[in-house]
């Protein structure tokens, strides 16, 4: 469970989205007085069997979620995001940017950007940038979980000539019902291994589209299948147990 004792994110941080068509949901927490440490040595070890590099508390969960959700991440120091602010769109003439391998990459128009109050922070699905990497020093980070255009990260990609893990899931199509649930997993891991304030609420900004989903849920078959029957209300105390909004609906 996230215990919300912090101010409420709204204070913290505001989010647009210009380009909806590119970035049909972007969902963010936020969590303060963050301590960045090397992260447990269970979840390095996994991480390193499956081929990535540990770097610190923060990063590395953005990571191991990604794994364990097939959603990519990215984590902000909040503080230098300029204006505390972020928006979510194309530019509209060509540009440079640096992103956090160092290298200076040419941005076209059509390329979606995440940008704070005064520029581009990072490549959306691709890479981040340097000036607002997690560091040491860090003490307040904003977790974003986003669900970009598929077609359009492929085409970014596919001309800076760089693929990352990112990208290369977001090119196939994340789930957009997921990246809430993603950003609260986040925050509910850091804080069982790090000392954080979690701030009040979260922000998403979607474009209005439905992504739950109702399912039919037969009990009758489910006992088919298992060999085990368990009643309506069994299955729906199990489902509600698993977060799992149900209903009894009798024929």
């Amino acid at each position: 469970p996230i215990r919300e004792e912090g101010p409420p994110i709204g204070d913290l941080v505001s989010i647009a989205v210009t380009d909806k068509a590119l970035c049909p949901r972007y969902s963010a927490r936020v969590v303060t007085d963050v301590k960045v440490a090397p992260s447990p040595d269970w979840m390095q070890r996994r991480l390193s069997l499956c081929g990535i590099r540990p770097i610190n508390n923060v990063v590395d969960i953005t990571n191991y979620l990604l794994l364990e959700f097939g959603q990519p991440m990215h984590a902000f120091d909040l503080d230098r995001l300029r204006g505390q602010r972020i928006d979510v769109r194309a530019p509209v003439e060509p540009m440079t940017f640096t992103t956090l391998d160092g290298s200076e990459r040419r941005i076209d128009p059509g390329m979606l950007l995440i940008w704070d109050a005064a520029g581009a922070v990072a490549v959306a699905g691709v890479m981040g940038g340097l000036d607002s990497e997690v560091t040491e020093a860090t003490t307040r980070v904003l977790f974003e979980s986003a669900h970009f255009d598929p077609a359009s990260i492929r085409r970014t990609a596919r001309r800076l000539g760089f693929s990352s893990e990112s990208s290369y899931r977001f090119e196939r199509g994340v789930d957009p019902g997921g990246t809430l649930f993603a950003a609260d997993r986040a925050v509910s891991l850091l804080s069982r291994y790090a000392q954080v304030t979690q701030a009040k609420g979260f922000l998403d900004v979607a474009s209005g589209s439905p992504y739950s989903r109702k399912v039919t849920f037969r009990p009758a078959r489910a006992a088919r299948i298992v060999g085990m029957y368990y009643s309506p209300e069994k299955c729906k105390e199990i489902f509600e147990r698993l977060s799992f909004p149900s209903e009894i609906v009798l024929p």
